[in-house]
């Protein structure tokens, strides 16, 4: 664990993992509280690191100390909940798993039956040499300075157990974005150009606390940075994070109603990202915007294939929506609706929108949209 101040979380997580591993191993930049007395009163061994604004420096420098061959990493406002004895589980796996991920919940109340927002995250990997983290913010797990392939990874699945989030429970996240995080990455700007998984998170934050003002300076940044590879069609060798910027710069410009310069980008986009529904839909509602219908149905039908075949760019590509893939699904279909309606192609219309209700039964406009067609057929037929 890497810790700093986490008196009101550390005991509750030190408890739910006492009883399941051989050591537990602290790693404190710089508490003012009693964390480390808390984590001492576990049996934990505590070392201080000093904090460099790299939370990929401070893990690596925490599994140094770890003698196991496995090592779980937990956040102090976890809970591990477990069904079974997690050790047994790691000793079925073939040598050739590297990781296992586990799911995590994030919840908003103490009560379990309220958990939501499930996800699964690597946090369960064997203690060797060759696997390490890399990444200021988000840090990621590497095996030999590359990521880790399907094949090297388990699943430690839910009925088995999971870890439980109590990060939203109060208010201080949104303190924590304002003291810390912000803070963190625009220090880290200071010194060197942020990358595009760093500058996403930034501009994430930035939204958070509603700052405008440094949301289009990110933007900007972005636009700069993608700019010369969207002219040369030359796809950035830091690419994962590149659709989540295509996608905010060209909505950028669509509400700005600047055409000039969206049908500038919108074709690399698309080519870049082919199996990235916001961008697919994105470029299905231009092409709708100027009247061009039948131009944009094979973008919303190539996005809502993307979803029904499980085919899409996921991963961290999906990072900073709040939107699910599911709502990129409806949202086509939805879409792909108001292009038959403009054809005059009712019954067709009419399956985009009971599909789209389907997978989103609360989408916006559909049940009306759907009422709407239903009495325009009804005149026609009159």
């Amino acid at each position: 664990m890497i810790v700093k101040n986490e008196s009101e979380n550390l005991a509750r997580c030190l408890a739910s993992v006492q009883g399941f591993v051989d050591e537990i191993i602290i790693v404190d930049t710089g508490s003012q509280d009693n964390t480390k007395e808390i984590a001492l009163s576990f049996g934990s061994k505590v070392y201080d690191y000093e904090w460099n604004d790299d939370f990929a420096s401070a893990r690596n420098y925490a599994n140094s100390y770890a003698n196991g061959e496995w090592i779980l990493f937990v956040d102090a406002d976890e809970e591990l909940v477990l069904h079974e004895d997690i050790r047994l589980f790691l000793k079925s796996q073939s040598t050739s798993i590297l990781c296992c991920t586990i799911c995590i919940y994030n919840t908003k109340t103490i009560d379990l039956a309220e958990l939501e927002d499930k996800s699964y995250f690597f946090r369960i990997f064997r203690s060797e040499s060759n696997l390490c983290f890399k990444g200021k913010l988000h840090e990621q797990l590497f095996y030999k300075e590359r990521p880790l392939l399907k094949e090297e990874l388990g699943c430690f699945n839910q009925d088995r157990g999971f870890l439980k989030h109590y990060g939203d429970l109060s208010n201080k996240y949104l303190t924590k974005i304002r003291e810390f995080y912000i803070p963190m990455l625009e220090r880290i700007a200071s010194k060197e150009s942020l990358d595009f998984k760093l500058l996403a998170h930034l501009n994430d934050y930035y939204h958070i606390v509603e700052d405008n003002e440094k949301i289009l300076g990110c933007n900007e940044i972005a636009i700069e940075k993608l700019m010369p590879h969207i002219m040369s069609s030359e796809r950035p060798l830091d690419f994962i994070y590149v659709p989540t910027w295509l996608n905010n710069i060209c909505n950028y410009y669509f509400n700005e109603k600047d055409l000039e310069t969206l049908l500038v980008i919108l074709p690399v986009a698309v080519n870049w990202c082919n199996q990235f529904p916001p961008i697919l839909n994105l470029t299905g509602k231009t092409m709708l915007s100027l009247g061009f219908y039948l131009a944009a149905l094979p973008y919303f039908q190539s996005s809502i294939e993307c979803f029904a075949t499980g085919t899409y760019q996921s991963s961290a590509l999906f990072e900073g929506y709040c939107e699910s893939v599911e709502f990129f699904g409806a949202e086509a279909l939805y879409l792909e609706s108001i292009c038959y309606i403009e054809l005059k192609e009712w019954e067709r219309a009419i399956a985009s929108l009971n599909l789209c209700l389907s997978l989103n039964s609360n989408f916006p406009d559909a049940k009306e949209k759907l009422l709407w067609i239903e009495n325009k057929m009804l005149e026609i037929q009159a």
